[in-house]
């Protein structure tokens, strides 16, 4: 269980706390942060830190705490930049958001994390050709 502490900063992503993980009855000292906005551009862009954190020699956790929308489906705004390579194929079609599109998201975001080496997902495809499949 992590418990927030203090804020320690606030960026243009969220806002980095001290936190207090509790595991397996010890307490360790940790750095959370929190996302302001749950778009798929932040997301993305945390994922990538989490990336970069691995090369790192200390131990860390990425998590997501609940922090899907409240409704059970969005429509996306097709005017707004998206991560089509991350998005649900229905998404492509329909526009709308729903778990079962998040979920299929998160897995193309898990791939991401054990895929040695590393490459964006469809790498061998331009942006317009994910959308046709």
């Amino acid at each position: 269980m992590i418990a927030l502490k203090k804020r320690l900063g606030k960026g243009s992503y969220g806002s980095v706390y001290k936190g207090v993980l509790r595991k397996d009855r010890q307490v360790i000292d940790v750095a959370v942060k929190v996302l302001s906005d749950m778009s798929p551009e932040n997301s993305l862009a945390l994922w990538r830190e989490a990336r970069v954190m691995q090369m790192y020699d200390h131990p860390h956790l990425v998590a997501d705490f609940g922090l899907t929308r409240k409704s059970k489906s969005y429509k996306v705004n097709p005017d707004k930049p998206m991560n089509l390579r991350w998005l649900a194929p229905d998404v492509y079609h329909t526009g709308i958001v729903e778990k079962h599109t998040d979920v299929y998201a998160f897995g193309i975001t898990m791939w991401e994390v054990f895929e040695i080496p590393y490459h964006i997902p469809y790498h061998k495809w331009d942006a317009d050709e994910v959308t046709k499949y």
